[in-house]
């Protein structure tokens, strides 16, 4: 017989036992007792002790403080000693106050979590059994994995252009969540003989110099810390075959720019007769040397007597020069271009004429290609030159062997 109490000194009618053990199953019975002896015993009686609450679970993963989880977690944690299930909270908050996952019938040390969006999360758990609950765990959190962004989609050149520049814009839409993106320009369209795989790019627009004569196929990719997107739709574009063109220059100071799209802007390269440096200019720094040309800027040189310049490349049919507040030295593109039609970005910011040099100044209605010019504007914008009609040959050039003499004399 396993008696726990066996108390004949009793005077009340009760009897307080501690200490009984949990979840455990006791018999009692009593029986009375005077100075002719003692009752029979009543009958026995038994009850079971409670249950006592379980222990706190030990959280196992993910692991606090961790990044890139996927977007399909599972949430796992040790067996608590006395637990009968447990309950699992999952929020967007430290306070849990914003719930994604609230289960409080699971059996099991686990629970997957699915479709969970690219953010921060946390989590606890709790046991519990017939006597009751364990405190919540403490919190742990952590951080889904970004998601790679959707491809981009292209804007210009436009599929299947032809006769474009050699030195040409790409633009595509930005992805959303995108941190970079990647270009790639080839020759073929599956992307085998690439000319340009450039995976640096941050902004929605890369400038390119292309081979002449040359259909180019092109494409982008978005990324981020999540991965790579898929290569955006594939365009095309044909790039127009290379000229060489004429362009007059006097004795002494010309304003000159560079009115097609080569394949080398030095200024040597450019202009080898040039006795001087090229001379631009920008507003805050003024006058510069620059060995290095582009295209829509105007530039000083000095040349030891009237001459022939020949410049080989692309026409340009158009360009967008960037102009500041007060005087701007720009160039022109490869056919002339009336003054008034000129777009400019916002409108009215042109506040003078325009105005060339042949040794001295004077107002122009019209841009011609291989001179520079000088503008006021009132503010910082954009000033977009059309051209007419491109010419292919050197000897239709508007700078031809007729203005060349009129410009020596």
């Amino acid at each position: 017989t396993l008696l726990v109490v066996n108390d004949s000194t009793l005077v009340d009618t009760s009897r307080q036992v501690n200490s009984l053990l949990p979840s455990m199953k006791y018999y009692w019975r009593v029986r009375a007792k005077n100075v002719s002896g003692s009752s029979s015993y009543t009958s026995v009686w038994s009850f079971t002790t409670l249950t006592p609450p379980p222990a706190v679970p030990t959280l196992v993963s993910p692991a606090t403080g961790s990044t890139n989880q996927p977007l399909t977690v599972t949430l796992l944690w040790h067996p608590a000693f006395g637990a009968v299930n447990y309950h699992a909270q999952l929020a967007t908050d430290s306070l849990f106050t914003l719930l994604v996952v609230n289960d409080s019938i699971l059996v099991d040390t686990s629970r997957q979590v699915s479709a969970l969006a690219s953010t921060k999360y946390y989590w606890r758990v709790k046991a519990k059994n017939g006597g009751g609950t364990s405190s919540f765990t403490s919190f742990w959190n952590f951080r889904t994995l970004t998601p790679p962004p959707a491809a981009p989609v292209l804007v210009s050149p436009a599929n299947g252009a032809t006769d474009q520049a050699t030195s040409q814009s790409f633009v595509w839409r930005a992805s959303a969540s995108a941190t970079g993106y990647r270009l790639q320009l080839a020759t073929d369209s599956l992307f085998t003989s690439l000319i340009l795989n450039d995976s640096t790019l941050t902004d929605t627009t890369r400038i390119a110099t292309l081979p002449g004569n040359t259909t180019i196929f092109w494409r982008t990719q978005a990324s981020n810390t999540g991965g790579a997107s898929p290569f955006s739709l594939v365009r095309s574009l044909t790039t127009t075959a290379q000229v060489s063109r004429h362009y007059g220059v006097a004795g002494g100071w010309n304003v000159v720019s560079v009115p097609l799209s080569v394949s080398d802007y030095r200024k040597s390269t450019l202009f080898p007769a040039a006795v001087s440096s090229a001379f631009g200019f920008a507003q805050g720094t003024g006058y510069a040397i620059k060995d290095t040309l582009a295209n829509g800027a105007g530039y000083w040189l000095k040349f030891g007597g009237a001459d022939s310049v020949i410049i080989t490349g692309v026409p340009l049919a158009t360009d967008t020069i960037a102009v500041s507040t007060g005087w701007n030295f720009i160039g022109a593109v490869s056919s002339p271009v009336p003054v008034a039609s000129i777009l400019q970005q916002p409108p009215g910011i042109v506040v003078s004429s325009f105005f060339g040099y042949n040794g001295g100044y004077a107002s122009s209605d019209t841009l011609q290609p291989g001179r520079g010019y000088w503008v006021k504007t009132t503010s910082v914008g954009n000033l977009v030159l059309p051209s007419q009609l491109l010419r292919a040959t050197s000897h239709n050039s508007p700078n031809s062997e007729k203005e060349r003499r009129a410009i020596s004399k």
